[in-house]
């Protein structure tokens, strides 16, 4: 009866276990089942454009018939970050002001999905910037799901400040060819004044 009792509490404690990381794993995709993320490679330093990717991706998500992605500098040493975003035709959209991307009556989300937008992204001073982006309901203006990401952005190598040393022409040392040639010239006149005064 003891050993009945003691296999029950362990496959019950195995059951509990297994449930929460289920739920973990799904709770990731948030309560709607959508969820952000940016990814890159490298490091980001000021000045220099980043190529990123922004992912939305979704899990048997709520379905939305219109919504916009909505893109926050929350901090950072500067406003003036610089966002370019790409469609699938390549075609750029500077985000910078506007804030957000996509057709401007919305787009249909939901069920389970991927999608990956290309973005190149500029910082103008080095420090820590902290970027919000989010997909709006545009039916409700009610925010769907929202993710915080803090960039770490490093400053420029200083450049390498060294005096250009080419010789533009080789210096000259000692009597040039002219200087023999005039000289040589002027040995000859006086010999052949000489000769001639003599004669």
């Amino acid at each position: 009866m003891l050993k009945k009792r003691f296999i029950l509490i362990i496959l019950t404690l195995t059951l509990i276990v297994f449930a929460g990381t289920i739920y973990a794993a799904e709770a990731s995709f948030g309560t709607n089942g959508y969820d952000f993320d940016i990814i890159y490679s490298g490091d980001v330093v000021e000045k220099e454009p980043k190529s990123a990717t922004v992912i939305l991706e979704a899990k048997d998500a709520t379905v939305y018939s219109k919504v916009r992605v909505e893109s926050k500098q929350l901090s950072g040493p500067s406003e003036d970050v610089k966002v370019i975003a790409y469609d699938e035709n390549g075609q750029e959209y500077d985000i910078s002001k506007s804030g957000d991307w996509g057709p401007e009556d919305g787009f249909q989300v939901g069920g389970t999905f991927r999608n990956e937008t290309p973005i190149k992204i500029t910082y103008p001073e080095a420090g820590t910037y902290v970027t919000q982006l989010s997909l709006i309901d545009l039916e409700k203006d009610e925010v769907i799901i929202s993710e915080q990401f803090t960039i770490n952005v490093l400053e420029a190598p200083e450049e390498n400040n060294v005096v250009n040393n080419t010789i533009e022409e080789i210096p000259k040392t000692g009597i040039s060819i002219w200087t023999y040639f005039a000289a040589i010239i002027l040995v000859v006149s006086l010999i052949y004044g000489v000769t001639k005064i003599r004669k």
